[in-house]
Parts: C-alpha cells; structure tokens; sequence
C-alpha cells in the first residue's frame, strides 16, 4: 500500500481517491510487481493472519483505515491504520479504534462536527450503538440493491 501511495502521488495522484481507478493501469501493476493482465496481488507464502476469505475470493489480510477530512475539502488525511486477518468480520476491533479517535478528535478540535462514515459491513449494533451513545453522526453506506431480472420495478 505504501509503495501504491508513493508510485500515486509520483504520477500526479495528489489523494487516494484515485486509487480504484489506478490500481487498473497496467503500468502501476507492472510497478507494484503485480501482473499486469490478471493483477491479483494475494498474500504470499506463509505470512501470518493472512487467511482465505471467499469473498475476495483470495488469501488476503483487511486492513481497517480511518481518514479525515475538514469542512468541505475533497482531501482525506490518513488518520489509523490497523492490519486484521483475512477472515476478520468488520466490526472486529472498530468500537476499540472509535473510543480512541472520537475522544482525541474532540479534544483537538473541540467546536467540529465529528461525522463517522462506514462502509456497509460496519453497520453492526456495537457500532452503531457507540456512535449513538457518543452522540455522533454517521452515516452507512450500502449497496445499491441489484435489478430484478425481468427488468420490471417491483
């Protein structure tokens, strides 16, 4: 990840908010050691945590990553990073990293609006009742539920 970050902002990629649509070019692969056709970036041998996880159908680990942004600025600053196993469910470790960061936050910046974005798979009671507890807003992303086949809206 960081070599991915450092080969970004070299070619010009100020933020990681192009880092799905870069981590396609065949050039970041070939620079990142990874093929640049197929592009799967596994873990390698025996390395600790690093499980099979059939969704991403791949030995991986799922790291957990919190960012911040100010106000209305597009750039998110890298705030925590915590490297889980492979098979980790989402929510594993996330009330733990908010009691840390929500406190600090507010401490330093004690007149801002602290707003906790997650992705879907956090939307857990633990979590989401943390952020309740603490008063914070949050918002949950989810998928976009899929079509039916015949076309028809039901």
């Amino acid at each position: 990840m960081l070599r991915q970050r450092i080969f970004g902002i070299c070619c010009g990629y100020g933020d990681t908010n192009d880092t799905a649509r870069i981590g396609h070019d065949p050039m970041h692969k070939l620079l990142l050691d990874r093929d640049p056709l197929t592009g799967d970036d596994p873990t390698h041998g025996r390395q600790q945590f690093a499980l099979f996880n059939g969704h991403y159908d791949s030995w991986c680990y799922l790291p957990m990553l919190a960012f911040v942004s100010f106000n209305d600025e597009t750039d998110q600053h890298l705030l925590a990073a915590v490297l889980r196993h492979g098979t980790c469910h989402p929510k594993v470790g996330t009330v733990a990293l908010l009691k840390r960061l929500i406190p600090a936050l507010g401490e330093a910046f004690p007149f801002a609006v602290i707003r906790v974005r997650l992705d879907g798979g956090f939307a857990c009671p633990e979590v989401l009742d943390y952020l309740d507890d603490e008063l914070v807003e949050y918002l949950v992303g989810s998928r976009r539920p899929r079509s039916p086949p015949c076309g028809c809206v039901c």
